[in-house]
């Protein structure tokens, strides 16, 4: 049987997790020392990583609100 206030809750927990690490890649990017000083390779990857999170954020919302 699905129980849709535990699944909100699950997916609520999830969310802010997400929302937590966009904000830390999101510092991480706008930090001029990071871009200019790390690897191109690894700017790269935190764009991606970053583009990802925001995501399974959105698609994670979309859940929650389906769920209401």
């Amino acid at each position: 049987m699905f129980d849709a206030t535990k699944e909100r809750a699950r997916l609520t927990k999830q969310a802010a997790k997400l929302q937590e690490e966009i904000e830390l890649l999101n510092v991480r990017l706008s930090s001029e020392g990071f871009v200019r000083q790390a690897k191109p390779q690894f700017v790269d990857q935190t764009r991606k990583a970053l583009r990802d999170k925001e995501e399974r954020l959105a698609a994670i919302t979309k859940s929650i609100a389906e769920l209401e």
